[in-house]
């Protein structure tokens, strides 16, 4: 949930606020606690950091892909200006064969997941190839959004009174 509204939030907008990255933690450490009925826990915590990063992080997929689908492929406006500037009748075999694509396959698909994936986890680092100030700001607002999530989930401290004094025993009347 969090990373989808942190996506569409930007393909919405426009607008890329590493601000929601809090909003991500907090969400992601409440949905945690309340899921185990208020228990916490370092592997509780472990697991509210990695999938607010998660969440950050693969927001990029749908951002990416969206970017992709709104520009078009130069390389094809290019074939598509140079054939209609040239038009080449060729045969038929020809055309058959350009045309003609690969039915998809589960292992491509499944290639195709994993390395979405893979570029999403990475992609907070890969911002550091366009703008180095703008990547480590990004980063740090990322660690606040985990630490965040890290911070709701730490087990409740158990409440100590004491120390008490045992009660007297009282010593039997012999009679």
């Amino acid at each position: 949930m969090g990373c989808a509204g942190y996506a569409l939030f930007e393909i919405l907008t426009g607008i890329m606020l590493g601000w929601i990255a809090l909003l991500v933690g907090l969400f992601v450490g409440r949905a945690m606690k309340a899921g185990s009925h208020g228990l916490g826990g370092r592997r509780y915590q472990i697991t509210a950091a990695l999938l607010t990063y998660a969440a950050v992080a693969v927001a990029f997929i749908p951002v990416a892909l969206h970017e992709a689908n709104a520009k078009p492929d130069a390389h094809k406006v290019a074939v598509q200006q140079a054939q209609a500037q040239h038009p080449y009748p060729g045969d038929a075999s020809a055309q058959a064969q350009t045309s003609a694509k690969p039915a998809p396959s589960l292992g491509g698909f499944l290639v195709a997941v994993a390395t979405l994936l893979g570029l999403g986890l990475i992609s907070p680092f890969l911002m550091f190839t366009a703008s180095v100030p703008s990547a480590l700001l990004n980063l740090f607002i990322i660690f606040i959004g985990v630490q965040m999530a890290w911070k709701h989930m730490a087990s409740p401290r158990a409440q100590v009174e004491g120390p008490f004094t045992p009660p007297q025993a009282s010593s039997p009347t012999v009679g």
